[in-house]
């Protein structure tokens, strides 16, 4: 479901009430509304993350499941050669929201994230959110996320401690153009990010077919806790702009 940002929630509590799976795009505003929804009504409801589905973000999950006791800085980069957004807020729960997804998937959303500061400005729509995880080894981990747009390449780059993962491409206007190679972190086919969203669509028709209630149950925690934290950041920059 791609319906405008601001109808995604009545679209979906629709789709469930009547009886359809849904997977939707986001951000889901008022989200625990729509999960009540999909709880009652039985259905599968699927947040559009893509990246949780993405190979390089994959590679950088393994790596922290492997290293998360001695990880101690966390960087992502994401960059867009669109126009700028002067509503903050809005770039936060359109575009950063995918960020704040990857920074508790990593850890499963089992580790405690907390927003320490944020900064930003409207030029560029350039974003500078600083966050700190404390893991289930205890140890704290500082985390960074850059955001911008008006940026003369697509990217999406997440660096764990000196191991970088993710993308970067020339933009031409708004179209995007594809090299053959175009990972930071070794050979991957040009056809990497679609393919990333097949995979969703696929995890999607699994989990319909397998009506496995715990990951279905599971799924809306890890979305509350995704969306309350963009709720968290989105209101740092209404409050912001408003005095």
């Amino acid at each position: 479901m791609c319906s405008p940002d601001n109808l995604h929630a009545a679209h979906a509590k629709e789709c469930l009430e009547n009886g359809k799976h849904v997977l939707v795009e986001k951000p889901v505003y008022g989200f625990q509304s729509v999960r009540d929804v999909a709880e009652r009504s039985g259905k599968v409801l699927m947040i559009g993350f893509h990246r949780r589905h993405d190979e390089e973000f994959r590679k950088a999950k393994k790596y922290v499941e492997k290293e998360a006791s001695n990880t101690k800085r966390i960087l992502i980069e994401s960059y867009d050669p669109v126009p700028e957004d002067k509503d903050l807020a809005n770039v936060v729960c359109n575009s950063v929201v995918h960020d704040l997804d990857v920074i508790h998937w990593l850890f499963d959303h089992d580790a405690k994230v907390r927003l320490r500061a944020c900064a930003g400005k409207s030029h560029n729509s350039a974003l500078d959110l600083r966050f700190e995880i404390e893991t289930k080894h205890e140890n704290v981990i500082d985390v960074q996320i850059l955001y911008r747009k008006c940026y003369p390449k697509y990217t999406q780059r997440l660096a764990i401690d000196d191991q970088v993962f993710g993308y970067e491409f020339e933009a031409e206007g708004d179209d995007v153009k594809f090299p053959a190679d175009w990972s930071i972190s070794g050979p991957c086919m040009a056809n990497e990010w679609e393919r990333a969203y097949k995979k969703q669509y696929e995890a999607f028709a699994n989990l319909i077919q397998s009506d496995d209630s715990k990951r279905r149950a599971r799924l809306l925690e890890e979305y509350s806790i995704t969306f309350n934290m963009m709720d968290e950041v989105a209101k740092y920059f209404t409050t912001s702009s408003s005095t």
